[in-house]
């Protein structure tokens, strides 16, 4: 194999490698801020859950149109940068505070972004096997790349090993035939 198709395929694998390591790097130092943006995506649009032990209702997610931004406020409530709502039996749509409880006629029936946890969960482990499925795929075309290389390499050895044997078999039947 040619010195240049060498460099390139270990060029290659090399930015495979790197591109990997700095995802992993940047995943692992997301802020607080982006770890809740990513939460909520993972969240479903809604989920049906049961109020006042007998009571089905939906409660459906939004991004808080009102919520400013700023360190403290994030730090006060996180959750705070969402809405969840839901309509009651007057058609009125009934809006709670991402962090707050819902209170359903008088009862109080927890935090309402726990109900929407499960979901993201499920989703979050469509990701995590995604990613390990590309993981092992990258992997396996890493070392099937290395064992071509190696393959290669060795193939080469073999026939400069082959074609020095030749020409030294022939060498010394030319110096035999011209004595």
């Amino acid at each position: 194999m040619e010195k240049k198709k060498k460099i390139k395929i270990a060029s290659i694998a090399t930015a495979v490698v790197a591109v990997i390591v700095a995802a992993v790097a940047v995943i692992s130092s997301f802020n607080l801020e982006i770890q809740y943006s990513i939460l909520y995506s993972m969240m479903p649009d809604y989920v049906e859950r049961t109020v006042n032990d007998d009571i089905p209702i939906k409660i459906y997610k939004r991004k808080n149109p009102d919520y400013k931004y700023s360190k403290e406020t994030f730090e006060e409530n996180p959750m705070n940068k969402y809405e969840f709502y839901y309509y009651d039996d007057g058609g009125n749509e009934v809006v709670i505070n991402g962090g707050d409880k819902l209170i359903y006629e008088g009862k109080d029936n927890g935090a309402v972004f726990v109900s929407f946890i499960p979901g993201a969960m499920e989703k979050l482990a469509g990701v995590k096997k995604a990613v390990q499925i590309v993981s092992a795929i990258i992997i396996t075309a890493l070392i099937v790349g290395l064992i071509v290389l190696w393959f290669f390499r060795w193939s080469k050895k073999q026939d400069k090993e082959k074609q020095d044997k030749f020409k030294a078999k022939n060498n010394a039947k030319r110096s035999k035939n011209n004595k």
